[in-house]
């Protein structure tokens, strides 16, 4: 059985410029659409934990710029929540109630914690192998521990499943509880001051989708419901794809921009002039108009025509999904770039 091997996926990593591909392996005779790309965008600075509706599609994700909000500083007590269809109402946006990607799981060392920065902020990822009946779990939490800021990503995970900061021994479950203070030598008042909200570390769902690992940047047990109701968007043809791996690269790219030049096939010709595509091959691009504003939840499609002589009476189309997704389906051809 003959088999194509394509582009499929590719996903920016928040604060530091990590580029995700997936290649999915796809029998030749099942396509139609040779072309399939999807991208998931995460912004490396700060993106606002609410925004105005009032964004156009001409201008893309740069609209959504503004100041961030800090993270819960606790598990246990995190800020009341609107439902997404109020969020839509309102005229609102949440960045932090949505699944953004962070890594494939084969970057990871299940015995190492790791730092990641999401949306300016620094978390901990770690592996708790007591979680789900000694199934295990993957664990995001806030990247400081509550004694003295050390960095908890520096830290040890312990048999026990539990997070030890590296500084004074204090350890988290993966909860965000504090279980053990080494400085305390009565029971009793250790149980106390394990108990305190001050002596806890925000942390956050996460879920694993085709060997990549999402977040939700919302935190107690309101975002645990949350997030459970909602599935990370996966674009349809990686979804039928059986065959998945995934790729992660360094590329000196910020959200707006790999948002924008997604939507924007015109500049091929020209920043990619060496890479398959020629500046003498270009022609006028037909397309449908962009719509006057982007639906907060659903996102846009967008449809257009062929830009090169190569391709004569390709068809196109682009949809954006929010936040942090950009789905490309060519209907013949490859396209490369």
């Amino acid at each position: 059985m003959q088999v194509v091997k394509m582009r499929s996926m590719a996903q920016q990593v928040a604060g530091s410029s990590r580029v995700l591909h997936a290649t999915p392996i796809l029998p030749a005779g099942q396509l139609r659409l040779l072309h399939r790309r999807s991208s998931v965008m995460i912004p490396r600075t700060a993106a606002p934990a609410v925004e105005q509706a009032t964004q156009t599609a001409t201008t893309g994700a740069s609209q959504l710029a503004g100041q961030q909000q800090p993270a819960s500083s606790r598990a246990t007590a995190a800020p009341q929540q609107q439902p997404r269809q109020q969020q839509q109402e309102a005229g609102s946006f949440s960045w932090t109630k949505h699944w953004w990607p962070v890594t494939p799981l084969s970057y990871l060392d299940p015995k190492k914690p790791a730092p990641v920065t999401l949306l300016g902020h620094t978390y901990v990822l770690w592996f708790d192998p007591k979680a789900q009946q000694g199934q295990g779990q993957w664990r995001l939490m806030e990247d400081r521990c509550p004694h003295r800021l050390a960095p908890l990503s520096e830290g040890r995970i312990n048999e026990d499943g539990t997070l030890m900061c590296s500084y004074h021994g204090w350890q988290f479950s993966g909860s965000g509880e504090c279980t053990r203070i080494p400085q305390i030598g009565d029971p009793a008042k250790m149980k106390a001051a394990c108990a305190s909200p001050r002596a806890c570390v925000a942390s956050f769902p996460t879920t694993v989708v085709d060997g990549l690992l999402y977040a939700w940047l919302e935190s107690g047990p309101a975002a645990e419901a949350e997030a459970a109701a909602v599935r990370p968007y996966v674009m349809p043809e990686m979804e039928a794809s059986p065959f998945k791996m995934w790729v992660m690269t360094e590329q000196p790219v910020d959200y707006t921009f790999w948002l924008e030049q997604g939507m924007d096939p015109t500049h091929a010709n020209f920043l990619h002039h060496t890479c398959g595509f020629s500046m003498t091959d270009v022609l006028p691009m037909p397309g449908e108009a962009l719509p006057n504003e982007v639906d907060l939840q659903g996102g846009y499609l967008w449809k257009h025509g062929n830009y090169t002589t190569k391709h004569a009476g390709m068809k196109a189309e682009r949809q954006f999904v929010p936040p942090n997704s950009l789905r490309v389906v060519y209907d013949k051809g490859f396209v490369r770039g």
